[in-house]
């Protein structure tokens, strides 16, 4: 085997709101370089120019044929409010060779992309750029936050070239209050902080009020008013919708990519494969 990638799996939503699985490919990224800061601009929230300073994204050398990552194994439970405790390690992923890059053949492209992003959804890189990277996510999602590290790192790779969403994509009820708080943290300019410290402290059942209350005060955020506002609900209408309105397109778990409206099939959610991608994707525009 000459490359290697961890084999996670896709958090999906099943005909009776339960989780169920599929297998895809993601490989662990290595960078230097760190993104910091956020500025406003009349078309949204924009993350500040990428540093080569602070923390890194280390590399994780695949050396052995086999390995395992434990992750975590998520119950449903009903209600909006957050939860009262956590769960157990569960599910195993192993490496497996790198699939072919490419598009899904399962899930028609989306040719009015820009629709489904909100004027208010917080973004990465260049906002007039000519290629928009979208993915939808849970926060309690163990493979998003798998994930997270290489979107982080193809945000500043292509930091003047695309343009980076992160939009909710709700599969548990207990995700709607994490997703609330990090709606208002972006009225701070803090919903990519928000969304690291989330996935920092994920576990199983999710996050819990005490939990969210002590990253309001770390990103030095009004604790007790951001706690009151996650208690009024106010987003969970809208995110509920737009859940409805992903799935119609076909979108049944996460973390699910698209390219300027085209979904990534399963074996591309790997470093090289986004890099070829989305260079592919600048090079076609350019023409």
């Amino acid at each position: 085997m000459t490359s290697g990638a961890l084999q996670i799996e896709t958090c999906c939503v099943g005909a009776e709101g339960l989780r169920k699985s599929k297998k895809q490919e993601v490989r662990r990224p290595g960078s230097k370089s760190t993104l910091t800061g956020y500025e406003r601009s009349n078309t949204g929230l924009r993350y500040g120019a990428p540093t080569r300073q602070n923390t890194r994204l280390i590399m994780f050398m695949l050396r052995s044929r086999t390995a395992v990552l434990v992750v975590l194994s998520v119950g449903a439970i009903s209600g909006y409010g957050f939860p009262l405790g956590t769960g157990s390690a569960g599910d195993s992923i192993e490496i497996l060779p790198t699939a072919e890059c490419g598009f899904s053949s399962e899930i028609p492209a989306v040719e009015d992309f820009e629709s489904l992003i909100n004027f208010s959804d917080p973004y990465l890189g260049n906002y007039d750029a000519p290629v928009t990277v979208i993915e939808f996510f849970d926060p309690n999602c163990s493979h998003c936050k798998a994930l997270h590290p290489i979107m982080k790192l193809m945000a500043v790779q292509f930091s003047e070239d695309a343009r980076f969403f992160v939009i909710p994509f709700v599969i548990w009820d207990y995700s709607i209050p994490q997703v609330e708080a990090m709606y208002y943290a972006a009225q701070e300019g803090k919903y990519y902080d928000m969304l690291d410290k989330q996935f920092e402290r994920q576990h199983a059942g999710g996050l819990t009020e005490a939990e969210v209350r002590e990253i309001a005060t770390e990103l030095e955020m009004d604790a007790d008013k951001l706690i009151s506002r996650v208690n009024r609900g106010m987003y969970t209408e809208q995110l509920l919708s737009r859940k409805e309105e992903i799935s119609n397109l076909g979108v049944t778990g996460t973390p699910t990519i698209l390219i300027n409206g085209r979904f990534l099939n399963g074996n591309s959610k790997t470093t090289d494969c986004l890099t070829r991608l989305i260079e592919e994707e600048i090079a076609a525009q350019a023409d």
